[in-house]
């Protein structure tokens, strides 16, 4: 009588997965569009900045 309803637990763990998966595709498609307006406005400026980048390195 006190055990977990395994369908209930099965759809929230599917759920879960599911949100998951689209705040993270959310973030990662977010984080691409910003960087892809930074490239394109400052193609300049990457330049410079990747040529520093693997002197440090």
């Amino acid at each position: 009588m006190g055990h977990m309803d395994p369908t209930i637990l099965h759809h929230g763990v599917s759920e879960g997965i599911a949100a998951g998966l689209a705040g993270l595709m959310g973030v990662v498609g977010f984080g691409a569009g910003i960087a892809y307006a930074r490239m394109k406005a400052t193609g300049s400026i990457r330049r410079t900045s990747s040529s520093a980048e693997s002197a440090d390195s």
